[in-house]
């Protein structure tokens, strides 16, 4: 009788332990353990599972606002910038609120930070990853009336921000 007694408190055990492993997996495929903005202890659950860890690591190491379902940035960033000629060469000196990140450059697209794509008469002539100016090679302008384009641009090369800015008629 005693054996069947241990049976039975290992079987209440084990199947305590399996529902709290389901409810555990549950909680990760809710759609609030994806937003990386809740972290393990909000979920009603601290056992560690790689989905909870990582969304615990991006709602601490990250303040950039998050994606919304709709696919689109959440904050409307801004660009902004001045053409600068020096007598020799071109220049621009762009400002945004965007986090621009040299680090990460290349990389997984995060949302409130990356870079500015520059274009050249429709080519893409660099990307600026900081708030220096950025040079135009002299030798990449036609002659005549030439124009650039400076474009958020995610790490991953993205374009989600829908802010730009044009400088039409730059000649040589």
């Amino acid at each position: 009788m005693r054996k069947v007694g241990i049976l039975v408190v290992l079987f209440m055990l084990l199947l305590g332990a399996c529902g709290s492993q389901e409810t555990g997996d549950e909680s990760v495929n809710e759609p609030a353990a994806h937003n990386h903005t809740a972290n393990s202890s909000q979920q009603g659950g601290g056992a560690g599972t790689t989905a909870e860890t990582a969304d615990t690591a991006m709602a601490a190491g990250s303040e950039s606002p998050k994606k919304p379902e709709s696919g689109i940035e959440e904050k409307q960033y801004k660009i902004d910038g001045t053409m600068e000629f020096d007598g020799e060469k071109y220049s621009i000196a762009a400002t945004t609120d965007l986090t621009l990140s040299k680090a990460n450059y290349g990389g997984e697209h995060i949302y409130g930070e990356g870079h500015i794509h520059v274009y050249l008469n429709g080519k893409v002539a660099g990307p600026i990853v900081d708030d220096q100016p950025f040079p135009i090679n002299d030798l990449l302008l036609k002659e005549g009336s030439n124009t650039i384009k400076i474009v958020l641009a995610g790490n991953n090369h993205s374009e989600p921000y829908n802010a730009e800015k044009s400088f039409p008629d730059i000649v040589k």
